[in-house]
């Protein structure tokens, strides 16, 4: 007979437990009652902790799981009709090979392994408890991400499975010099991360760096990637990320040849790339398929992209303020005549149209996807025909916002994207007040930062050589293009 109990609810039970219970090292007990009372105290008697107790072989057994994450099938199919049906000498001695099981030595194990939707078995009179996997394996198919489309390639995603994640590596990378390496982080909960690289290619100072800062930072609980690249990043100041984050299987191959090293996390579905270097932002996943002629131009327009996003408004704002007299004698007259009857100042104008794209924006990513594009386009060219026809804004302020956004959104990593808008602020704030030599001046700070900066040892702002440069942007059709002419 099987005798099933759930955890009582009673408020002031928890008076009742002895200290020792606090201890995560208790060693396995023989009694089944104590490791019954053990469990339910560790798991603050949450009532989906489930502990059965039958009678096998001439045994007490005591069999538990959290019946949230716990696969019923598997429980019936692998622990009640295989497992202990097996005799005992058996599961002690480890002579079988139906059943994969894990013999646990301490009390905190057991607990880690019922977090992780296994069944933990004890049977009466053994010092060691079992550990056998029924977790319901739940998860989202493998499809394309939503945010880094391509035309040609790979069209396969990350899930929120840690496990799934590196078997997408492995299935496609088939190295023997691939290294997986597992391990935690988290103090109060948990969480499991994996490290992948190739062996011959990484740098083992990265590796242990890495390594280092994840066991020294402390933190209770780790819940995306945002956390961990913000916890062991070189400067969680910059506005600049010195992590890349990537859904796509192809990208991640591509860097883990190139010597990096892809940090996974338990539910999530993009990984960590480190080291990096600037240029790496400025890649899309296209470009490992195109040709090199089109990635030639495909990737200095994203270069020139960068340089419209940043220092536009701030240009025209110091032209119109300090510097009226480098515009051609034809453009004089026509943006005279749009900015006369304007009440506010160019900066002020910048402010209000810049904080109004990026409102718009936010607004088209929190609605749902069906109304989303809509709003955001009906929205954007209702405000800024009325704002117009209003006085309030110019229509080459209009035209300067607009390009500006366009440029911003070129750009293919979501990370770089937010630094490139939030820089273009405080130029702006620097034209207002000193013109060009102002822009100047923000320009020779923030190269001073990028040159400054690293990425786990590496410099962050590495300048291209001419091998980079074939590499990165032209590529391997360069090298067929000169042996042909030759």
């Amino acid at each position: 007979m099987i005798e099933e109990r759930k955890a009582p609810m009673d408020n002031n039970r928890n008076k009742t437990e002895t200290p020792s219970m606090n201890n995560n090292n208790l060693p396995i007990e023989n009694d089944n009652h104590t490791i019954e009372k053990y469990l339910h105290h560790s798991f603050k008697h949450t009532q989906d902790l489930t502990v059965q107790r039958i009678e096998e072989n001439g045994a007490s057994v005591l069999i538990a799981y959290l019946d949230t994450i716990a696969d019923h099938n598997k429980l019936q199919r692998i622990v009640f009709q295989t497992f202990l049906k097996m005799p005992l000498n058996e599961i002690n001695t480890g002579n079988q090979t139906c059943v994969n099981y894990k013999v646990l030595r301490e009390m905190a194990e057991a607990k880690e392994e019922l977090l992780k939707g296994s069944c933990v078995i004890s049977i009466e009179g053994t010092k060691q408890l079992y550990a056998i996997n029924i977790a319901n394996d739940v998860m989202r198919s493998i499809a394309e991400p939503e945010n880094e489309k391509v035309v040609q390639g790979s069209h396969e995603g990350f899930v929120e499975t840690l496990r799934q994640n590196v078997y997408l590596i492995r299935k496609t990378l088939k190295s023997d010099d691939l290294i997986i390496q597992y391990d935690k982080v988290g103090d109060e909960v948990q969480t499991e991360i994996a490290l992948v690289y190739l062996e011959k290619h990484s740098n083992k100072r990265v590796i242990n760096e890495i390594k280092r800062r994840i066991k020294s930072k402390p933190i209770d609980c780790v819940v995306n990637v945002g956390q961990l690249e913000g916890l062991i990043e070189d400067s969680a100041r910059s506005p600049f990320p010195q992590m890349l984050n990537t859904e796509r299987v192809d990208r991640t191959i591509a860097h883990l040849n190139e010597g990096k090293i892809i940090i996974f996390l338990e539910g999530c579905a993009t990984c960590l790339i480190a080291p990096v270097h600037f240029s790496a932002f400025l890649q899309s996943a296209d470009d490992y398929s195109s040709r090199w002629n089109t990635r030639l131009f495909i990737s200095s327009l994203r270069f020139m992209g960068i340089f419209v996003a940043v220092f536009l408004p701030a240009f025209y704002i110091a032209v119109i303020a300090f510097h009226f007299d480098v515009l051609p004698d034809e453009l004089v007259m026509p943006i005279k005549n749009s900015i006369n009857e304007i009440p506010f100042p160019p900066l002020i104008e910048a402010f209000i149209m810049e904080l109004t794209i990026e409102l718009i924006r936010e607004a088209g990513l929190r609605l749902p996807p069906r109304i989303g594009p809509t709003v955001s386009i009906v929205g954007g060219l209702v405000i800024g025909d009325a704002i117009v026809r209003a006085g309030l804004i110019s229509t080459t302020m209009i035209i300067v916002v607009a390009i500006t956004a366009i440029a911003a959104f070129s750009i293919p990593t979501h990370e770089m994207s937010e630094a490139v808008r939030l820089l273009r602020f405080p130029f702006m704030l620097l034209a207002a007040c000193l013109g060009l030599v102002g822009m100047s001046f923000g320009v020779i700070v923030v190269l001073g930062h990028l040159c400054k900066l690293e990425s786990f040892g590496s410099p962050y702002f590495t300048p291209f050589t001419l091998k980079d440069f074939k590499d990165k942007i032209i590529g391997k059709y360069i090298k067929k293009l000169i042996k042909t002419n030759t």
